[in-house]
C-alpha cells in the first residue's frame, strides 16, 4: 500500500517539504537530486524566506541526532555526520548573515 500526500494542500507544505529534503536518507545516498527536486517548486512571495528557514531548522535537528550520544548516530555510515556539518554551514552561509570571529569581538 502506498500513501501520496498532497504537500500543496497540505497545512504546512513548508516544513514537510524541507523534512523531507533535509532527511538523511534524501542527500546520504546520492540517488536523489535533490536541489533539481526543489528547484521545481512553486514557492510564493514569502515562501522562500520561510522554506530557507525551515531548511536550516531541519539541518540543525539532524547535525543534533547525528552526534555521538544523538538517535541516528549508530545508524548511519562514517562520515555522515561530517557531510551533515558541512550541509548546516551551507545552509547557514546562504542567508548572507555574518558572524564576526574570535579576532573581531569585543569585551572582556
Amino acid at each position: 500500500m502506498a500513501t501520496v500526500t498532497d504537500w500543496l494542500r497540505s497545512s504546512a507544505p513548508d516544513e514537510l517539504v524541507t523534512d523531507l529534503a533535509e532527511h538523511i536518507s534524501m542527500w546520504s545516498t546520492d540517488a536523489v537530486n535533490l536541489e533539481s527536486f526543489l528547484a521545481r517548486l512553486d514557492l510564493g512571495p514569502g515562501s522562500h524566506a520561510r522554506f530557507e528557514s525551515a531548511r536550516r531548522l531541519w539541518a540543525s535537528f539532524w547535525l543534533l541526532m547525528l552526534l555521538p550520544d544523538g538517535l541516528a548516530h549508530g545508524r548511519n555510515p562514517p562520515g555522515t555526520l561530517e557531510r551533515q556539518a558541512e550541509r548546516v554551514l551551507t545552509r547557514y552561509r546562504w542567508t548572507k548573515c555574518r558572524v564576526p570571529d574570535s579576532r573581531e569581538r569585543s569585551g572582556p
